[in-house]
């Protein structure tokens, strides 16, 4: 189920870096260099893998750019709110 306006924004204030954009919400993150990136790319996958709820990461040298959205209910949900938690937690 899709999270209300207000759902949204009261849960966005306990996820520290992530906004909204559009039917997603997004978090960068900036690391020192590449083997930084790519070892929060395969942390960040692992719990994916776990949840069954997969972000889309995008990567350059120092930063990965973490995007979260339930598309089979076409936009955000706990799903998603959840997923940003544990990500945070890696961090």
């Amino acid at each position: 189920m899709l999270l209300t306006d207000k759902e949204l924004l009261d849960q966005l204030k306990d996820l520290d870096g992530w906004d909204i954009n559009g039917k997603t919400i997004q978090k960068e993150i900036v690391k020192g260099h590449w083997r930084e990136v790519i070892s929060l790319a395969n942390a960040i996958s692992d719990i994916a893998e776990a949840s069954c709820h997969h972000p889309e990461l995008y990567l350059s040298f120092t930063k990965i750019k973490v995007s979260l959205t339930t598309h089979d209910a076409g936009g955000i949900t706990n799903k998603d709110t959840a997923m940003a938690e544990k990500i945070n937690q890696l961090l």
